[in-house]
């Protein structure tokens, strides 16, 4: 079982929930799909169903979350165990009007509001303030089908493949073998319906207890952490998430004589996610501490080779240097192209008695041609 929890955020889609109300209309476009239920009413339109949400107003300013979704998601496990309850029942019914898969269907719906009701029972007493489910006010909805999102990694994965296609759309085929795809062969795009067993309940939450004057009512965020603060008058605030999740799993057990094996339980993958956390942790940690010694041996190794061609371009100059002695030419070695070129121009000029005319350019090109060949070693490291 995996309950998650999002804050309304009134900057971005305004006070009413009428927008998250619709949005949960439109996912299933069926008749079933168009009413919510709570503890006291069933088939509740979007029309009140908002409207109460709206009008269930507190202190607080403008800018603050009124309501809250939750997504209470069994694991396929706990589903396939409500299939089986509902298969034995639907053998055992003696309804003529109804296929046996509608009467699953309506049996495992009604299981699931049962449990609707236990867990947000807890979930008012979880903010101890002496609250239960008649003090909130909210509405939730069963939902058969998930489809993927934008931010699903294979939905991203296969904008790339997208990409590199537009980018090389000769090699179209090549990159199409490349795309996740679902067991009929669709590629997966924001939208598609997920395959198996979806089910799971949306619930949208009032902020504000049912009861009292207006700037009177409690408030009741589930996003709240604090939870071993105290309020005004020494009151309790916060909520333990975890506390919750874990009553929710028990009730599960107890309500549908589900047996958990030990490895299943939310203690047990809380601990095995926190272990996963640190090794990953540790992992990065290594990685990062591998490329700080790597960089530094990098650059260890970087400045010993520049040291080395460092010597190495001084022996080529002092090379260079006695060699143009040895045929009778006494010049300094110059440090850049150009003070060479001007050199070079100037020995050419004195020896040919040519100090007042230009040399030919093509002379002068083929000198410098094969004067930096030789230095090439040198030169092009800037000595």
């Amino acid at each position: 079982m995996h309950i998650s929890y999002k804050a309304h955020d009134p900057q971005k889609f305004g006070l009413s929930s009428q927008t998250m109300i619709e949005y949960l209309t439109k996912e299933e476009k069926t008749k079933e799909a168009e009413v919510f239920y709570n503890h006291e009413q069933q088939n509740i339109s979007p029309n009140d169903a908002y409207n109460a949400i709206d009008n269930n107003k507190g202190s607080h300013g403008k800018d603050v979350s009124k309501f809250y979704m939750m997504n209470i998601s069994p694991s396929q496990k706990e589903l396939n165990h409500l299939e089986n309850l509902a298969e034995k029942f639907a053998n055992e019914s003696k309804q003529d009007d109804l296929t046996k898969e509608e009467i699953k269907k309506i049996y495992v719906e009604k299981l699931l509001q049962e449990y609707t009701y236990k867990v947000m029972d807890d979930y008012a007493k979880n903010f101890e303030r002496d609250k239960t489910i008649d003090d909130l006010v909210y509405f939730a909805k069963i939902e058969h089908n998930r489809t993927f999102k934008e931010n699903d990694k294979d939905v991203i994965h296969n904008k790339r493949i997208d990409a590199k296609i537009k980018e090389n759309p000769e090699r179209k085929n090549e990159f199409d073998r490349d795309y996740k795809r679902n067991s009929k062969g669709e590629i997966i795009r924001n939208g598609l319906k997920k395959e198996g067993n979806n089910t799971h309940i949306h619930v949208v939450v009032s902020r504000y207890e049912k009861k009292g004057e207006q700037r009177d009512k409690a408030s009741l965020s589930p996003m709240s952490k604090a939870r071993k603060s105290k309020g005004l008058n020494n009151s309790k605030v916060g909520f333990d998430r975890d506390r919750l999740n874990q009553k929710s799993e028990e009730r599960f057990d107890d309500m549908f004589d589900f047996k958990r094996m030990n490895n299943e339980t939310y203690q047990k993958r809380k601990e095995n996610k926190k272990g996963y956390d640190q090794d990953k942790s540790n992992y990065y940690d290594y990685e990062r501490q591998s490329k700080s010694n790597k960089k530094k041996n990098d650059n260890a190794i970087v400045s010993s080779i520049k040291d080395r061609v460092k010597e190495e371009a001084k022996e080529l100059k002092k090379e260079f240097k006695d060699a143009l002695k040895s045929n009778g030419v006494d010049v300094n070695l110059p440090t850049s192209l150009k003070e060479l070129q001007w050199k070079i121009e100037r020995d050419i000029k004195q020896e040919l008695g040519m100090d007042n005319l230009k040399s030919p350019k093509e002379i002068l090109d083929n000198e410098i041609k094969s004067i930096r060949d030789n230095l090439s070693k040198g030169i092009d490291i800037g000595y």
